[in-house]
């Protein structure tokens, strides 16, 4: 029903333009139009391929192993993202913001491995035939696995260790997101609450300013002897 009515939307984008050739043009709509194909194929066309023919001949025509790959396909739909960029301004500098920042963070992580790399070398020695070091630092990546997880990230170190073995691009995807959601873009938001705090105390003490020198003025002015406005 779903893919229906995105058929529905699509046919009905198409309809809109007033010739048909520039449907075509639009980088936008062909980007659709391409997504809604490959759903199509996969959801209604695929199926019915495979119920009427038998597993031999699909085995000898399709492999349905590199079909399942056409599913990160879908993946490139988030591209769309830029067009809530371009509706909310915050979000483009903040975007802007990360990429210029990129270098500085990338330095930061890497002295972090550095040293996570070193204390588990020293942990791995000094642990070595020990039921505690057998645990924890048995070798250098899991001593490293340990102080990373276990040592740093902790609240989220049961969803990293429930990451299959053999599974790397998992377990990298798990990290990346953890670094950049929970670490990069929350002291980001600290920062820029930080600033508004910042920027709103000194507009305040401005305006404190400004009514202290307004009063003092209209005290000097109501003074005994002193010219008054006409009433």
């Amino acid at each position: 029903m779903a893919i229906a009515e995105i058929c529905l939307e699509v046919c009905i984008r198409f309809g809109a333009f007033e010739r048909k050739r520039r449907a075509f043009m639009d980088k936008w709509f062909v980007f659709d139009a391409i997504l809604v194909l490959n759903m199509v194929v996969e959801t209604w066309l695929l199926p019915i391929l495979i119920l009427t023919s038998s597993s031999d001949d699909l085995g000898n025509t399709i492999d349905v192993s590199m079909l399942r790959m056409l599913r990160l396909v879908k993946l490139t739909r988030l591209s769309r993202i830029t067009r809530l960029l371009r509706a909310v301004p915050e979000l483009a500098i903040i975007v802007k913001a990360i990429g210029l920042s990129a270098r500085s963070v990338t330095v930061f992580f890497a002295l972090w491995l550095v040293l996570i790399y070193v204390f588990a070398i020293t942990l791995r020695q000094l642990t070595s035939g020990t039921d505690f070091g057998q645990s924890y630092f048995s070798s250098v990546p899991d001593a490293m696995d340990t102080l990373l997880l276990d040592g740093i990230l902790a609240d989220y170190a049961p969803l990293a260790h429930a990451v299959p073995n053999g599974h790397p691009i998992e377990w990298i995807l798990i990290i990346f997101f953890v670094l950049l959601a929970s670490i990069t873009i929350m002291y980001m938001l600290v920062g820029v609450l930080v600033e508004v705090v910042g920027a709103l105390a000194h507009a305040e003490q401005l305006g404190s300013g400004w009514d202290l020198s307004l009063h003092r003025c209209g005290r000097r002015w109501n003074k005994p002897g002193t010219m008054r406005s006409p009433s």
